[in-house]
């Protein structure tokens, strides 16, 4: 009997921990989204970018599919993440659509942005200062949310709770400026500027805001555009395997690669490759990517007739691809003018020693 009860007691207490550990992955979500209906897509002329967790700290909260219309020939992006820096929050949207009109004016939205100021500030009036948006998106925040509009769209005000940015902001200091107002407490709410996808200067903006984003573990860019002719909606359902650093590293341990690019492969792959490119060496995601692929430099995975690299369930192809990549950055932060690739004794082979140099 008292074996019995030890076994149920370690039963309760491993699925309080799955419990625990899946609420601490959606802790935002539901507050976001609570009493939301079908959020419209952007349409056109508007678009929705590239935004990717670099780190397992932020929560995806909302998804579009890049081509709603045939499911079969499609795969979804991050329309909207959350995360922390500091003592301070931060929503980034992939469009800033939702901070004009005519979206701004739709009922679904204003629920949407009303749920983000309460979850970015608890003050009774919050106090926003809004740098982008248009009139509309005033209309909304004055007469419907009904928060007090602080500060210029040039300098910082420092009593604002929440800065809402939708416009471009390429001084270097004024983004430190912001990463500090988030870590001392503020709420951020990004969108990327309305041509950030098309102008090289905003493009260079964009970068330097990224500075802001990967503190807290984001990353915005132009790697893959989508607009919109039909109505649609945004999705608020499960996180798929492929998108996001929690579901990458999910994959590493689990050799699953959603190897078709059309299935999620573009973002999968891209998602992986910015992290290990962003993120310093010794970041603890990067720390949690090397024990995912059992990563050894001196004993990397190399296919070989006998021992191929294998994809699909149970296969090794994803392991391979980080350790090797894993590598490739060690190598560029340190190079070592004797290192010799791990698959050079088998492809071409050992090289006698008195081989004449060809070059």
């Amino acid at each position: 009997m008292a074996v019995r009860k030890l076994v149920w007691g370690c039963l309760l207490l491993f699925l309080a921990g799955k419990a625990d550990r899946a609420a601490a992955q959606s802790r935002d979500k539901p507050v976001l989204l609570q009493g939301v209906g079908k959020l419209p897509l952007p349409r056109e002329p508007d678009a929705l970018g590239t935004t990717v967790t670099i780190t397992e700290q932020p929560e995806i909260i909302l998804t579009a599919e890049i081509n709603p219309e045939d499911l079969s020939q499609s795969f979804q992006l991050i329309a909207l993440a959350s995360s922390r820096l500091g003592k301070g929050k931060v929503l980034a949207f992939s469009t800033p659509a939702y901070f004009r009109k005519p979206l701004v004016q739709d009922a679904e939205v204003q629920k949407l942005l009303t749920n983000c100021l309460n979850w970015g500030s608890r003050a009774r009036q919050k106090r926003v200062q809004v740098w982008g948006g248009d009139e509309a998106l005033t209309a909304f925040l004055t007469q419907r949310a009904r928060v007090k509009l602080v500060g210029t769209a040039a300098a910082l005000d420092p009593s604002a709770d929440i800065l809402l940015v939708a416009s471009e902001v390429a001084d270097t200091a004024q983004v430190s400026r912001l990463a500090q107002f988030v870590r001392r407490g503020g709420t951020l709410l990004y969108a990327p500027p309305p041509d950030a996808m098309r102008k090289q200067a905003q493009r260079l903006a964009e970068t330097r805001f990224n500075e802001l984003l990967r503190q807290a573990g984001l990353w915005q860019t132009n790697y893959l555009t989508v607009q919109y002719e039909r109505p649609g909606f945004l999705s608020a359902g499960p996180v798929p395997p492929y998108l996001g650093m929690q579901q990458v590293l999910t994959s590493i341990r689990t050799n699953t690669y959603p190897s078709e690019p059309i299935k999620g492969g573009y973002i999968f792959a891209y998602t992986l490759n910015k992290a290990l490119e962003v993120n310093p060496v010794n970041a603890p995601v990067i720390q949690r990517l090397k024990r995912a692929a059992h990563y050894q430099p001196d004993s990397l995975l190399v296919p070989t007739a006998a021992r191929p690299v294998r994809q699909g369930k149970g296969g090794n192809y994803v392991a391979y691809l980080v350790q090797h990549q894993l590598r490739e950055n060690q190598l560029r932060a340190a190079p070592d003018p004797a290192y010799v690739a791990p698959a050079a004794a088998t492809f071409p082979g050992a090289v006698p020693a008195s081989a004449a140099r060809t070059t």
